[in-house]
C-alpha cells in the first residue's frame, strides 16, 4: 500500500493577529469583487487556510493573485497583486 500526506486545509471561522494576515498573497478562489465575497486560500503559521474575503478594487478572478490589505472581522479585505508592480 502507498499512503500519502495530505495537505491540511482549514476553513477559518475566527481569525488570529492582524500581523499574520495582513500583507499575505494568495489564490482566489471564489472569485470576488466590489459588493461581492469571494474567498482567497493563504498561507498562515504554517496552515493553508480559506478566507472569505472583499475588496473596494476591480473584480478579482478564480485563480488570480490577490494580497491582503486589512482584517475585518472574520473577512480579509484584498487588492489585486502583482508581483512585478513597485510597492509604496
Amino acid at each position: 500500500y502507498t499512503l500519502r500526506k495530505l495537505d491540511s486545509v482549514q476553513e477559518s471561522s475566527s481569525l488570529g493577529d492582524v500581523g499574520e494576515y495582513v500583507g499575505k498573497t494568495g489564490r482566489i478562489l471564489v472569485a470576488v469583487g466590489p459588493g461581492q465575497t469571494g474567498k482567497i486560500r493563504l498561507q498562515v503559521g504554517g496552515n493553508t487556510v480559506d478566507v472569505l474575503a472583499t475588496t473596494d478594487d476591480a473584480p478579482i478572478a478564480i485563480g488570480d493573485e490577490a494580497i491582503v490589505v486589512e482584517l475585518e472581522g472574520t473577512k480579509v479585505r484584498v487588492a489585486p497583486y502583482d508581483a512585478g508592480a513597485p510597492r509604496a
